[in-house]
């Protein structure tokens, strides 16, 4: 027989499994005699309070069907006396042959019968009508004293004869541990036995290929072929092996004209990814160079004109105003404004607003800051004042007030819009502190959700956003980040 890997492999996990199993086995078949006899011990403890339990319902029974003469009592003081016939059976095949259980049981047997003639004859009686009723009751109800009593003896002796049985079960499971740890550690060394050998039979062959594919590895080509040291299939693994090294070299270039080829297709993949990316920003120039703000602006100031001769002044200024708003949107903004610049675009989208809403809406602004040289990303304010006008102060129909505070805390920069407005729902400010956006896009799509983004890649994720809202209070959103200085 040829000893293949997988026949060593079957021989030492038979091994293993056979003793494993048998210590298993061998484990249960203790572990069950052990629980068979607590068990035991349990259920005569549960019998003999169960019969106790029983034989007080049954005076309890009988005592109400003398006392109020209810047939639900006489019913029930029936079906336990049948019940009692059964349990004591039961208690009589559980305990064990000493004479003082003997003893007990035998009056236990004399007494209930006894006990349950005379309660038939008083409920005989009872149900005629004779007044001796009484008689054959009392008896029967002090014979029932009696038989508690000895119940609680013959459970008392139950529970000492339990402890001392507890306590041989103890010192058998102390013995049986013992042994099974006796057991667990041949079975341990046997294993690590029969562990080194059948390793020792894979890993000596393996590390020898090992070593010469090592060398083959690091650039060594011309090794000698591996000795063949078994017939198994280690042997193969050698025999073949040595093949490969005789065809290592032409896998080799082959695998380097792939490298080439794989190479080739990736650059000329980015070239095409250039040409797209090209591509769309030539549309999007297209596109942007069809709007022509020197046009716009000239048309503005000439409508901003026409208003002054005809003496309209409010469109003037409306005109006016909307002419700064398209002069800093078309700006070729850096990666940041500065927080003046901001304010200021902010101030020209509120006078608009305000010629809409007139005095339904009240704007107050507070900054303590120098403003000039700080700097934040362009259109960070408008649409947090968008928002607050839209979606808290439009709907409302007595209008409100909308407050821009600006401070310094330390080197962070802290703003504050708040608006009296409608407030939002907790679902909603739910949506919104989940990274969610309420805003409608805006004329550039600039939303909550697009502000705090570029704010977090703005301040490298140091920036805080926060939104606290109140259904009919309103809405408040509190910005805090470092302060960056303009550029000069």
């Amino acid at each position: 027989m040829i000893w293949t890997i997988r026949n060593k492999q079957l021989a030492f996990f038979a091994a293993i499994i056979g003793a494993i199993s048998f210590f298993n086995l061998y484990s249960q078949y203790r572990l069950s005699i052990l629980l068979d006899e607590f068990q035991s011990n349990l259920d005569s403890y549960f019998t003999m309070n169960q019969y106790l339990i029983e034989l007080r319902s049954l005076r309890g029974s009988m005592n109400r069907f003398i006392r109020e003469g209810s047939l639900e009592s006489l019913q029930q003081a029936m079906s336990l006396k049948d019940e009692l016939n059964v349990t004591l059976e039961r208690v009589d095949r559980q305990s064990n042959t000493s004479l003082e259980t003997y003893f007990l049981l035998r009056a236990l047997r004399n007494g209930q019968g006894v006990c349950l003639q005379k309660y038939m004859e008083a409920i005989e009686l009872k149900q005629k009508g004779i007044p001796s009723f009484f008689i054959p009751y009392y008896a029967a109800d002090r014979i029932a004293e009696y038989l508690e009593g000895y119940t609680s003896q013959l459970l008392n002796i139950r529970l000492s004869q339990g402890n001392k049985s507890y306590q041989a079960l103890t010192n058998r499971v102390e013995r049986s541990r013992t042994l099974m740890g006796v057991l667990f550690l041949v079975v341990s060394v046997l294993s690590i036995g029969f562990a080194i050998l059948f390793t020792n039979s894979l890993t000596r062959p393996i590390q020898r290929l090992a070593v010469t594919a090592e060398r083959m590895a690091g650039g060594d080509l011309d090794t000698p072929p591996v000795p063949i040291s078994s017939r198994d299939e280690v042997g193969i693994l050698e025999v073949s092996f040595n093949r490969m090294r005789e065809n290592i070299q032409r896998m080799f270039r082959e695998l380097q004209d792939k490298a080439e080829l794989e190479k080739r297709l990736h650059a000329e993949e980015l070239r095409n990814i250039d040409m797209e990316r090209s591509l769309k920003e030539a549309q999007f120039l297209n596109l942007q160079s069809q709007i022509n703000p020197h046009f716009l602006f000239n048309t503005l100031n000439l409508l901003s004109r026409s208003a002054d001769f005809e003496h309209a002044s409010q469109t003037a200024e409306l005109v006016r105003s909307l002419s700064h708003l398209f002069r800093y949107s078309f700006r070729k903004h850096g990666p940041s404004v500065s927080l003046q610049e901001e304010l200021e675009f902010v101030e020209e989208y509120l006078r608009i607003q305000t010629l809409r809403f007139g005095n339904r809406i009240r704007y107050m602004r507070r900054c303590t800051v120098e403003v000039e040289q700080i700097s934040i990303p362009a259109f960070t304010l408008e649409p947090l004042v968008e928002n607050a006008l839209l979606y808290g102060l439009e709907p409302k129909e007595e209008g409100g007030v909308l407050r821009v505070k600006i401070s310094r805390c330390g080197d962070r920069i802290r703003i504050r819009v708040l608006d009296t407005g409608l407030g939002m729902e907790k679902e909603v400010l739910k949506s919104l502190e989940g990274n969610g956006d309420r805003s409608r896009a805006s004329g550039k799509g600039i939303g909550l959700k697009n502000v705090r983004a570029r704010l977090r890649i703005f301040f490298d994720a140091q920036e805080e956003f926060k939104i606290y809202s109140k259904k009919g209070r309103g809405t408040l959103v509190w910005i805090s980040f470092p302060i960056v200085e303009k550029p000069a």
